[in-house]
């Protein structure tokens, strides 16, 4: 049986090398396109790009296009070639810059709390030479991100950002020595869910919610208090209730939820993982 870092990494995989199919979502190669006035907003800047690319008549095809801050516009092409054309042709009456796409995250589980950013790094450097001798000192990057609780209060949840190379070494490897252990690693999706509505894109804090979101059945309660979930009775993900032919019975949380899986690939876009 696959490990899930195995089969996260083999999907991807196959996603970013797939021909066209239902579901493929490859990195975008994307640029960030300014308004030509102060004044104008980001309908305005779309209105301009199309003008200028006339793309039914040329034939250009943009994979993304998606409204930013202050009447910016961000276009994603499927790869860098067709990013250069795209920027040259715009750059011709607009300000274009590319947008560079992150680097991947990866999540160490379980990892002993007194291990810092630096003890992590130097672990990953000379305790795991079989994974990460081969790449060059550039593909070596590692940032931090954050730390989640584990159930061993002197332990948690470490999710860096690192180079796609390293990304690719350490979740085929699966497992990695971090000092005196032998932790897993995998990778960690970039996708954020509220756990106050349980929605995507924002986090507890950013919430409109004022009440929370029950993750079992979607109702106005905690699923502490879920009569439902006390009775066995099924769950209902919130997510993909009134969604015509979409599955709902599974948690709000499901790795598998259907609703989820399709915000997860979005999140990925932005991120390039070889």
């Amino acid at each position: 049986m696959k490990s899930y870092a195995e089969a996260t990494r083999e999907n991807l995989g196959q996603d970013q090398n797939r021909k066209g199919g239902p579901g493929h979502k490859p990195t975008l190669h994307s640029v960030v396109v300014e308004p030509k006035s102060s004044t104008d907003t980001a309908e305005d800047t779309i209105q301009n790009i199309r003008h200028l690319l006339n793309a039914k008549e040329e034939g250009w095809q943009v994979q993304k296009i998606r409204r930013a801050r202050d009447g910016k516009v961000v276009v994603g092409c499927r790869t860098e070639e067709e990013r250069s054309k795209l920027k040259e042709k715009l750059g011709r009456e607009m300000e274009v810059k590319d947008a560079s796409n992150k680097n991947p995250l990866i999540k160490i589980k379980n990892l002993l709390s007194c291990n810092t950013t630096e003890d992590i790094t130097r672990a990953i450097r000379n305790q795991n030479k079989n994974a990460t001798a081969h790449l060059e000192e550039q593909d070596l990057t590692i940032v931090e991100k954050y730390r989640r609780k584990a159930r061993n209060p002197l332990e948690s949840h470490v999710v860096l950002q690192v180079a796609p190379k390293l990304w690719q070494s350490l979740t085929s490897a699966g497992r990695i020595h971090v000092d005196l252990q032998r932790v897993w690693v995998e990778d960690q999706s970039p996708l954020v869910q509220c756990t106050m509505c349980l929605g995507y894109g924002h986090t507890r804090r950013h919430c409109k919610k004022e009440t929370e979101v029950c993750s079992h059945c979607g109702g106005a309660h905690l699923r502490a208090d879920c009569q439902i979930q006390k009775e066995g009775k099924p769950p209902s993900c919130v997510n993909c209730i009134g969604i015509k032919g979409r599955d709902a019975e599974h948690g709000a949380f499901s790795q598998s939820c259907p609703t989820r899986q399709g915000w997860d690939k979005a999140a990925r876009l932005s991120y390039a993982y070889c």
